[in-house]
């Protein structure tokens, strides 16, 4: 196991002279003070330690003249890791990979649109979406304006960057001469679709799919509901006891879209969505309502067997946006079963007989057989609907992600309440007053108040 390296570096006299040892992508580098114990070199010290704090590790200016593109994707990754989410922290990485493999030993100074522009013909070639690749390329921008900041690279190189513009729908892109796809459009789920998953979700995650359901809130606002959140109290609109759920204000629940804009975000719960989330609520005050070692309890107990946790995988304090739609896809599989219950698909290419997955493939379920299948059980046909791979049968449940209740909810109030209910209920799109949103708020529980 290497050893820990030491921060604020150890002062060491070299010739007379008081040197520093610090590390850049892996390699050490020496940096010289001035002469041994005296005042020029203590403030060299000091003013070196607070400007690499200040950028995250990132050298000063002085130790950094030739930094190459390896150097600065480095330095900046240890500063993303730190200060950025992580799910920024994945993307940063990801948009940066091409930039290492092609420019690792190019000068960062020399880093211009040109070479920006193979880069992203790489996330093309990989099949990113149009988008997606624009995203990525901004991340890109952002590592060179954060190192120009420190003095890692001029001032013109990162503003450089912002010449290239970015990829246009159906529209080649110059460096892969490819067309980047398009991203599909979310659509609201299917109700027949959820209800039909519904019965084969854990029971915590048919609690979060419910809460949606009844108050059209996001999926990453779901997963962070603890009951100090949640006003047991607020107010009566029409005869019915309102809940309210607040994310966002006075230091409370973080998760909600507009939160980096300081926006407070707050979400009515009327009589079904309280039925939903009142026996979670029975908890201490700053635990998470969703427990995923509550939902593994529940699952092993279902089967009969006693709960024994992983000692490499524990199960998380709560759910994040990508376990629960894992847990939403596991639940819309078992909703389908392993073959069509029309035609017994898929069948063996060899007997005829019945298949069934083995060791990731569907082979035949004759085992003097294993012959393959003649068709997958389950494909994507017209429309984004899930189709037997054999007889074209529509499959008892589209999969479906969480995101997509939203979707559901808008357009259903939306159709019954007209489109200003459903901002009201949804929350505003654009960054307006806290005094217009609740105003919005009040519009929003009495249409709750009905629906959930």
């Amino acid at each position: 196991m290497p050893r820990k390296r030491q921060w604020p570096p150890r002062i060491y006299p070299h010739k007379g002279r008081d040197r520093i040892r610090i590390w850049v992508a892996g390699k050490p580098k020496d940096i010289t003070l001035g002469k041994s114990g005296s005042e020029e070199a203590r403030a060299a010290y000091r003013r070196i330690v607070l400007e690499m704090d200040q950028s995250g590790g990132a050298l000063p200016l002085a130790a950094t003249a030739d930094t190459t593109c390896l150097e600065l994707v480095v330095s900046y990754l240890e500063h993303a890791e730190a200060s950025l989410e992580h799910r920024d922290f994945h993307n940063a990485k990801k948009a940066l990979e091409p930039v290492v493999t092609l420019y690792g030993p190019t000068p960062a100074g020399r880093f211009g649109v040109p070479e920006l522009e193979i880069v992203r013909g790489e996330y093309v070639r990989a099949g990113y979406a149009r988008r997606h690749c624009n995203r990525l390329a901004t991340w890109v921008r952002r590592a060179w304006r954060w190192a120009a900041r420190h003095r890692l690279v001029p001032r013109a190189a990162a503003a450089e960057l912002r010449e290239l513009e970015p990829l246009r729908r159906k529209k080649k892109c110059p460096a892969s001469g490819q067309v980047a796809p398009e991203t599909p459009k979310v659509r609201p789920a299917p109700l027949a679709d959820v209800l039909a998953a519904l019965p084969h979700c854990l029971p915590v995650v048919r609690a979060m799919v419910q809460l949606q359901r009844y108050t059209g809130c996001r999926p990453g606002e779901v997963v962070v509901v603890k009951p100090r959140y949640v006003d047991r109290h607020w107010q009566t609109v029409g005869g019915v006891p309102m809940w309210l759920y607040s994310l966002g204000e006075d230091g409370e629940a973080d998760g909600h879209k507009n939160e980096w804009r300081g926006a407070p975000k707050w979400i009515p719960i009327g009589p079904r969505g309280q039925e939903v989330l009142a026996p979670y609520l029975l908890r201490d005050p700053d635990a998470y309502c969703f427990s995923p070692a509550e939902a593994m309890a529940a699952r092993a107990l279902e089967l009969g067997r006693a709960y024994r946790p992983g000692k490499s995988r524990q199960p998380g304090a709560r759910y994040t946006t990508g376990t629960y739609d894992r847990a939403v896809h596991a639940a819309c599989d078992k909703a389908n079963g392993p073959c069509c219950a029309l035609c017994g698909g898929p069948r063996c290419s060899v007997c005829g007989g019945l298949c069934q997955r083995w060791g990731g493939k569907f082979v035949c379920g004759q085992r003097a057989c294993r012959g393959p299948a003649v068709a997958l059980p389950w494909v994507w046909g017209k429309g984004r609907r899930l189709l037997c791979g054999s007889c074209g049968q529509p499959a008892p449940c589209t999969p479906w992600a969480p995101n997509q209740i939203r979707h559901l909810v808008g357009t259903d109030v939306r159709r019954e309440h007209g489109k200003g209910a459903a901002q009201a209920v949804l929350g505003h799109d654009e960054p307006e007053t806290t005094e217009i949103y609740a105003e919005r708020l009040a519009e929003a529980a009495k249409i709750i108040a009905q629906y959930g």
